[in-house]
């Protein structure tokens, strides 16, 4: 009889406590049996945790709640915690934030990351508050717009990433206010357009990846004009079809570097699209349909004096390219993305009804590929020629 009041004894305070946030922390430097506790430091990492643990200490810096359970963000959960600049809540299930849930924090977050989470949409005003934000992560959740009235000004925002989510929207001025901004991220999402003015007063991004999305077009001739400071913008893996002839050659983009446009559907891109590009120094075009190729679309040396490497698919749709006046330097960098070699070292064989790239032995009447010479001239060209 002793042992069954004890059982039931226990089973009450279970009850009692189930659904309560547990205590993070006994004292500051104790050990807890929920979360690992120094002066500054808070880790509750794979703790099991369905709530915010409460008893969390004022000087904490850096809180980590990562791998856990929790699935909501009740309003001024983190009250109190004003010297906290540091708060990993990824990898947890969180579906809902409510507007104020970060009132707590005062200015001095500067690192945020609500990656792998189940968000599907961002409560109105929700980081109003976090004006000292440098780095914001929401990758890897269910987000399908991103909406002015659900952020602040964040005008020291250096990283935005919101990478594989189910973005369709995107509003108009929505990056415009954080002029600091020097990486974004929106790579596999489900865009399709892009709004005028989106990349506006962002002259400090260095990285603007756009890749694995569903563009067909860019339809803003400017929409790149305010990234004098870009050094990388990735486009791979859209639908675009077309580049107008100014939509980078007209945009300013003095430092770009690496420009990556492989896997699109483009047939046409205008003459001049990759003018006044003079840091330019990787141009990735392989995997496009191309058609009616002309001199025009290749880089020149006045224009790109840094290129080392085009990448392109070697069909007799750029065979054009062997008749232009800067062949002998745009060729040495045009590189084939199946042959291991350049251009201007391999041949097109253009008679057959399914043509193909063929090597320069093939040229000479060999009848089959003589891969040895293949690498042969790949690996002689490359004591040279800098990729």
């Amino acid at each position: 009889m002793h042992f069954l009041w004890v059982l039931l004894a226990i089973s009450a305070v279970l009850v009692a406590v189930q659904g309560q946030p547990q205590p993070a922390c006994d004292s500051v430097g104790d050990a807890s049996p929920v979360c690992r506790c120094t002066s500054t430091r808070v880790n509750c990492k794979n703790a099991g945790l369905t709530d915010v643990p409460t008893g969390i200490p004022s000087g904490t810096r850096k809180l980590d709640l990562s791998g856990n359970r929790i699935t909501s963000l009740p309003k001024m959960v983190f009250d109190g915690l004003s010297r906290l600049d540091t708060l990993d809540l990824s990898d947890n299930k969180i579906s809902s934030i409510d507007a104020g849930a970060f009132g707590g924090l005062g200015y001095s977050v500067d690192t945020l990351d609500l990656s792998n989470n189940e968000l599907v949409t961002l409560e109105k005003g929700v980081f109003r508050g976090l004006r000292g934000l440098l780095k914001i992560y929401l990758s890897d959740n269910n987000l399908i717009e991103l909406k002015n009235n659900s952020f602040g000004t964040h005008r020291s925002l250096s990283i935005f990433n919101c990478n594989n989510n189910k973005l369709t929207t995107i509003d108009a001025g929505f990056f415009s206010r954080y002029p600091k901004l020097a990486y974004l991220y929106l790579s596999r999402n489900n865009l399709a357009s892009l709004p005028p003015g989106v990349f506006d007063n962002l002259s400090k991004l260095w990285s603007l990846d756009l890749s694995n999305n569903e563009l067909e077009s860019l339809d803003d001739a400017a929409i790149f004009k305010d990234l004098s400071g870009a050094g990388f913008i990735d486009l791979r893996l859209n639908k675009l079809k077309r580049l107008a002839s100014g939509i980078f050659s007209k945009s300013n983009l003095i430092k770009l570097k690496f420009l990556a446009l492989q896997n699109n559907s483009l047939s046409v891109i205008e003459n001049g699209a990759f003018d006044n590009l003079p840091s330019l120094q990787s141009l990735d075009l392989q995997y496009n349909p191309l058609e009616n190729v002309d001199c025009g679309i290749v880089p020149t040396q006045d224009m790109s004096p840094s290129l080392e490497r085009f990448s392109v698919s070697c069909t007799c749709e750029i065979k054009p390219l062997y008749s232009c006046p800067n062949f002998a330097w745009v060729g040495v960098k045009t590189r084939c993305e199946d042959m291991w070699t350049t251009i201007i070292r391999i041949s097109l064989d253009c008679s057959t009804a399914a043509p193909m790239a063929r090597s320069a032995a093939h040229a000479s009447g060999t009848t089959s590929t003589n891969w040895i010479t293949l690498a042969a001239q790949w690996l002689f060209s490359n004591l040279f020629i800098r990729d």
